[in-house]
């Protein structure tokens, strides 16, 4: 159960760094940034 759980937990860190790099360039866009 522990180590199922610590696989659970690298996937959803893994996933959310995913998330991540793929916001961070959104957030920094002109779109975002006060005219």
């Amino acid at each position: 159960m522990y180590n199922f759980a610590r696989k659970l937990t690298a996937k959803s860190i893994t996933f959310l760094r995913q998330i991540n790099i793929e916001t961070v360039p959104l957030l920094n866009s002109p779109i975002f940034k006060p005219q």
